[in-house]
């Protein structure tokens, strides 16, 4: 992402009142495991999916964060 990356702009999400409750799921080239588990840990989003990913995986993580 050219200005932010994504840890960056979902701190940015949580910091803003107005959508600081919106969900947020990372879909991220990211694999270096020890990086996963810090942002997921911090930042708590509600869900991660590593590039490449099926579609159907994604749904899934959609469908979970929305219910």
């Amino acid at each position: 992402m050219p200005e932010m990356d994504g840890p960056e702009t979902l701190k940015a999400i949580r910091a803003d009142e107005d959508i600081e409750d919106v969900p947020v799921i990372f879909l991220t080239g990211v694999k270096e495991r020890n990086i996963v588990i810090e942002t997921i840990t911090k930042l708590k989003p509600e869900g991660y999916v590593i590039k490449p990913s099926k579609k159907s995986e994604l749904v899934a993580k959609i469908i979970d964060a929305l219910e």
